[in-house]
């Protein structure tokens, strides 16, 4: 007997069919379809679409284009804004005379 035609628990546990009769290729077939239905429910659940990662990359993109032009902004302005800060701190400080 060929081992494909006897009923035999393989390592998974799964019980192998008799593929050579039409009945038991449609049940089989049928079992597959169902176990591949049930598997793409599970993965639905835990995957996100294309289109789904395709938004959230341009989001994400868009978000980090603004907070690098944001930051150069605020580099820029920050520079001239101490420059002014430290002269008018120099000019409303008096003078320090040694007194000895």
């Amino acid at each position: 007997m060929r081992p494909w035609r006897t009923p035999y628990r393989n390592r998974d546990g799964l019980k192998a069919v008799d593929l050579t009769s039409p009945s038991s290729a449609s049940r089989v077939t049928h079992q597959t379809h169902q176990a591949l239905q049930a598997l793409q429910r599970q993965l639905s659940s835990a995957m996100i679409t294309d289109s789904e990662l395709y938004r959230l990359a341009i989001v994400l993109g868009s978000a980090a284009m603004v907070l690098i032009i944001l930051y150069h902004f605020f580099e820029v302005n920050a520079n001239e804004n101490e420059r002014e800060a430290v002269n008018e701190k120099a000019q409303a400080k008096p003078a320090m005379t040694k007194t000895r």
